[in-house]
């Protein structure tokens, strides 16, 4: 089935794209820390547009198990950036009528890492450093963090 923005796929392709995701199970997952929303939105736009675009070529082969569970941890994922009580959040900044994250202060390391400040009290270290994830809050190149 042609995904209307792609036009009709190389047909004799599809077997070969088929086999390579069934393979890997579709198990193209986030590493821990940007799964826990411990990243910057720049680089988890990018890992989100992967498994999304992991998620479309399971529908458009018909891979329906893959693709709930590409679904799955998508909705789980983005609903991370929304949650004022995860690491670095999503807020909307009514002055300029736009989206910017707040930042994360990373304190550990590995599997011990936290953002060692509080979005609810508004502590975003984002709203302070113009490079700060790649200067998000200051709208610096939302084009490539947002699409």
């Amino acid at each position: 089935q042609p995904i209307p923005w792609l036009g009709i796929p190389d047909l004799t392709k599809v077997p070969q794209i088929r086999e390579a995701l069934v393979d890997n199970d579709g198990s193209f997952d986030l590493a821990p820390d940007a799964a826990n929303g411990m990243i910057d939105p720049y680089n988890a736009g990018k890992l989100l547009a992967r498994m999304a675009r992991l998620a479309l070529i399971a529908d458009s082969t018909g891979e329906k198990k893959i693709l709930e569970s590409l679904l799955t941890r998508l909705q789980k994922y983005l609903a991370l950036w929304l949650h004022p009580e995860k690491n670095n959040v999503l807020m909307y900044d009514a002055t300029w009528g736009g989206v910017i994250s707040c930042g994360c202060r990373y304190e550990g390391f590995g599997s011990t890492a936290y953002c060692a400040n509080n979005a609810t009290r508004l502590e975003c270290p984002a709203f302070s450093d113009v490079g700060f994830d790649f200067g998000n809050a200051w709208y610096n190149d939302h084009h490539f963090h947002y699409g």
